[in-house]
């Protein structure tokens, strides 16, 4: 009698336990160029790698999967700045961009959704953010998320050699880029 009325119980516990890591954020940092160089990733793990140019000074970024992650720049980003994060494999959506002036929050207008495949590095796409405040009036912005996939691929083989060494590159946010496909069989040939 007492086995049965303790899993209602447990099965609570268990709803609650799984709400409340879901509603979970975690800071995440970008990989310092040393430390990928130099180590393997994790069983079960890909690199992550999203450009950020914009002329906004950005607050905050948030990267939903199963829990929210959150990118917080020590300083204002440069134009042509890049996030390369280790991350779980999956599938992963940004939700939401914290500039100095506003709050974004990310609509289905445009596909904000990519994946994680493990061991590779897995180009997102790039945050495009221009803002303009005008004391009078209305400030403007432009948002946008795009394929620069060649340029990624310049940043990770001039910065991380090691990495793209190790790893190869895919691109895994929205449609389908033929030129990374090409790339990649002329790289997997020439590992043979």
């Amino acid at each position: 009698m007492k086995a049965k009325s303790i899993k209602p119980i447990l099965f609570l516990l268990s709803f609650v336990s799984v709400i409340f890591l879901a509603s979970c954020k975690s800071t995440i940092e970008p990989s310092p160029v040393k430390q990928v160089n130099d180590q393997n990733l994790p069983k079960g793990y890909g690199y992550l790698l999203i450009g950020l140019d914009t002329n906004a000074y950005i607050k905050e970024i948030s990267i939903k999967s199963w829990i929210t992650y959150v990118y917080k720049p020590d300083s204002a980003i440069d134009e042509g700045e890049y996030l390369l994060v280790s991350l779980p494999a999956g599938n992963y959506e940004l939700t939401q961009v914290i500039s100095g002036l506003r709050e974004y929050s990310l609509d289905s207008k445009l596909d904000w959704s990519f994946r994680v495949i493990e061991d590779k590095i897995n180009y997102a796409g790039h945050l495009e953010l221009r803002e303009l405040f005008v004391n009078e009036g209305p400030s403007w912005f432009k948002l946008n998320w795009v394929n620069k996939l060649s340029r990624a691929q310049s940043h990770i083989d001039s910065q991380y050699m090691n990495l793209s060494d190790k790893y190869l590159m895919a691109y895994s946010g929205f449609g389908v880029d033929h030129f990374n496909q090409f790339v990649s069989s002329i790289q997997a040939s020439l590992k043979e």
